[in-house]
């Protein structure tokens, strides 16, 4: 039986127009995407995102990079995202049961 994690990941993000382009930045986890206009920017950032998490998880290195990020753990309650936040929803398969220990 597999495991499967759910969790949303509320991140500082910034977009800027860069003349023909715009620019989303994830500054905490040194991401960029580009697109045709602000959504777009936004849409590929959060895929460049989430695929970013996915990575790191099936390499086993998850908790190292976030560390490394300088996320910690929080206890209590969890603040409200403010406006320039960006959501992203992240959804990990563990295949086997090392990978779900890993977890």
């Amino acid at each position: 039986m597999n495991a499967v994690v759910r969790f949303e990941m509320s991140l500082p993000a910034a977009v800027r127009n860069d003349g023909a382009e715009y620019v989303a930045s994830l500054p905490a986890l040194d991401l960029f995407a580009t697109g045709a206009n602000q959504e777009e920017a936004l849409l590929r950032l959060k895929e460049a995102a989430q695929l970013f998490v996915e990575t790191c998880f099936e390499m086993g290195t998850l908790d190292q990079v976030l560390v490394q990020s300088g996320f910690t753990k929080l206890d209590g309650e969890e603040e409200a995202p403010d406006e320039n936040q960006l959501m992203v929803p992240i959804l990990l398969v563990a295949r086997n049961a090392r990978e779900a220990r890993a977890c």
